[in-house]
């Protein structure tokens, strides 16, 4: 199997966390906003891009918190 790149992954997570609501459900979206943290500063523009595009208010407040606790490490 081939193996992706840091930047292949966070960019497939994104497009996953950006999908609608009916493609990637809000417990997902959580999941995948806590890999694309694992990732650090590489991952906030992802988790930025996915709070741009969520209609949730639970994925809203989830990304919102997550960008705050990254921004201050």
């Amino acid at each position: 199997m081939i193996k992706m790149t840091e930047e292949e992954e966070i960019h497939k997570l994104k497009m996953e966390g950006m999908a609608s609501m009916q493609d990637t459900p809000v417990k997902r979206k959580m999941e995948i906003i806590d890999t694309l943290a694992t990732y650090g500063e590489k991952g906030i523009p992802a988790i930025e891009a996915i709070l741009n595009s969520a209609m949730s208010p639970t994925t809203i407040n989830y990304a919102t918190d997550v960008l705050k606790r990254l921004k201050q490490e």
